[in-house]
């Protein structure tokens, strides 16, 4: 039923009832696929996201920590990263691509700093994304090993973070990418052409 909604209002004739039919036909779809009470679906009762990444990098362990804790510099190195302003207090605020088309910001703090070893922070009260991580950083016989874990509240709940991850802007989509950037600048010494900072605003 919510299938056949949603291409009605795709392929059919453009109205407000089309458009609340298209709706209500992507909220079966995501509520039957995965099996979320839909106060979830649309934030109202949000529920928390954990995704993690791993990733090895041929690079010593001091180079890479370093570079990951400069996090004024990532809008240098990676795409979906707009903007970092560090604080003088230990707080930074961050600009991120979001869904469609759009920015997101928000302030987190570091809460644990050890070096070569691991970063961890949590965003501040009241920021429009909650959300927090770690990053671990474990010496290999090639380099190093950095092992991400995040959890976050998606914008507009898990039908947000479903419709986000269709069109490939979710935080682990997004993720994914960014590490790719970082492990290639880590290896080669080469920023990526579409690093936020060289990209057109």
């Amino acid at each position: 039923a919510g299938g056949a909604l949603l291409l009605n209002a795709l392929t059919g004739r453009r109205s407000a009832f089309g458009f609340l039919g298209g709706l209500a036909g992507a909220a079966l779809l995501a509520r039957s696929g995965t099996n979320m009470a839909l106060d979830r679906l649309i934030g109202a009762r949000p529920a928390a996201m954990e995704l993690q990444k791993c990733i090895d990098v041929a690079a010593p362990v001091e180079q890479v920590f370093e570079t990951f804790s400069q996090i004024e510099r990532l809008p240098e190195l990676m795409t979906h990263v707009r903007e970092v302003r560090v604080r003088g207090d230990g707080t930074s605020q961050w600009t991120v691509d979001g869904p469609a088309g759009r920015t997101v910001s928000w302030e987190a703090v570091t809460t644990r700093l050890e070096p070569n070893r691991l970063i961890a922070w949590r965003t501040l009260p009241g920021s429009a994304v909650e959300h927090a991580g770690l990053l671990r950083f474990e010496p290999t016989e090639r380099g190093t090993r950095v092992l991400v874990t995040m959890s976050y509240t998606p914008l507009g709940g898990a039908l947000g973070h479903a419709l986000a991850k269709l069109f490939g802007t979710d935080p682990k989509s997004e993720l994914n990418d960014d590490l790719l950037r970082m492990k290639v600048f880590l290896e080669t010494g080469r920023r990526a052409h579409d690093a936020a900072a060289a990209a057109p605003r």
